[in-house]
C-alpha cells in the first residue's frame, strides 16, 4: 500500500513516470507463508528529467490510508483506524482511512492485519508510515530462534522460567488500536522530521538523482539515515557522483545537491 500511495505519486509527479504507472494488489500475503500478488504497470523511461529542483515541502493538508485485514474478521481494521485517528485527529480534521478486507484465497496463506497511512503536503509531496502484524511476528519469532540456539548452546533452560516467559510474553501482545496509534505516530515522526519525501524513500530519491541528466539537482532532505549515508557512498563509487550536503540547523533539514551521470536507457525503444 505504502509503494502505491506514496512511491508511485512520487516517480509520476517529480520524476516524469506517468504513462501506465499503477499497482493493483490482487492477493494479500503475509509472513511467514506469503501467498499476494500485485500486478505492477511499468512505462519505458528513456531518461529521466533533468534540472530537478525539489526543496519545498508545504504544509500538511490532509491524511489518507488503508487498514486491510487478511484471513480475519473484518472488524480489526475498524479498530485499526480507531488507533490510528485517535492520534491525528489531534493535529488536523481532514483524516480518511480505508478499509480493505481479504478472505479465502485472497487473502494469502497467513492471517495478519496492517495499516499504511500518507500525508499529503500543500507542495504534493507525499510522506507514508506503515505497520503490520505480520513484521512483528516474524520479528519475535526470530527472536525465539535465537534464544533458542541460544539456550541450547548453555545445556537446557528451566522449565518455570520459560512459561514464566510465555505468560508475560502473551501479556504483552499489542491489541489492533496499538497498531494504529505505533504508526500514526510514525507518520507524525516523519512529518517532524522534515524534508521532501519520508526517511524510506531517501535512498531511492538520491538514486534517481544521480541517474538523471548531467545537470544541477537539488532535493531537500530530513535528517539522514544510516542507509541514506551508506547510498551516498555507492552513488560515489558506482556512478562517481558526488553530492554538496548543505544542512540547515533550523529546520533540522538538509539541502542536497548534484550533476547527474547522465544516465539512459539505450537498451530498449520507446515510441
Amino acid at each position: 500500500d505504502t509503494f502505491r500511495t506514496v512511491t508511485l505519486p512520487m516517480l509520476k509527479k517529480r520524476f516524469g513516470c506517468d504513462d501506465g504507472l499503477s499497482l493493483h494488489v490482487a492477493k494479500r500475503g503475509c509472513p511467514p507463508d506469503g501467498g499476494g500478488e500485485v500486478k505492477l504497470s511499468f512505462p519505458i523511461a528513456k531518461e529521466l528529467p533533468g534540472g530537478i529542483d525539489w526543496v519545498t515541502e508545504g504544509l500538511v493538508k490532509r491524511v489518507r490510508g488503508v487498514a486491510f485485514t487478511a484471513r480475519i474478521p473484518p472488524q480489526m481494521a475498524n479498530r485499526l483506524v480507531d488507533g490510528a485517528r485517535g492520534v491525528l485527529n489531534n493535529f488536523l480534521p481532514d483524516v480518511y482511512i480505508f478499509t480493505d478486507h481479504h478472505n479465502g484465497k485472497e487473502g494469502g496463506n497467513s492471517p495478519a492485519y496492517g495499516i499504511s497511512l500518507v500525508a499529503e503536503t500543500t507542495e504534493g509531496c507525499v510522506l507514508g508510515s506503515d505497520c503490520s502484524s505480520a513484521s512483528t511476528r516474524k520479528e519475535r519469532e526470530k527472536e525465539e530462534d535465537e534464544g533458542r540456539l541460544l539456550l541450547d548452546h548453555r545445556g537446557g533452560t528451566n522449565t518455570k522460567d520459560h512459561e514464566e516467559n510465555a505468560e508475560e510474553e502473551d501479556q504483552s501482545q499489542k491489541t489492533p488500536e496499538d497498531y494504529g496509534r505505533e504508526c500514526a505516530e510514525a507518520l507524525v515522526s516523519e512529518i517532524q522530521r522534515g524534508g521532501v519525501c519520508d526517511s524510506s524513500h531517501q535512498a531511492l530519491v538520491l538514486t534517481l538523482l544521480a541517474c538523471s541528466p548531467d545537470q544541477i539537482c537539488r532535493v531537500r532532505l530530513g535528517q539522514l539515515t544510516p542507509r541514506s549515508i551508506q547510498c551516498l557512498r555507492t552513488i560515489r563509487a558506482f556512478f562517481g557522483v558526488t553530492f554538496n550536503i548543505q544542512p540547515e540547523p533550523e529546520s533540522g533539514t538538509v539541502f542536497l545537491s548534484c550533476v547527474g551521470a547522465g544516465m539512459r536507457n539505450v537498451a530498449k525503444r520507446a515510441t
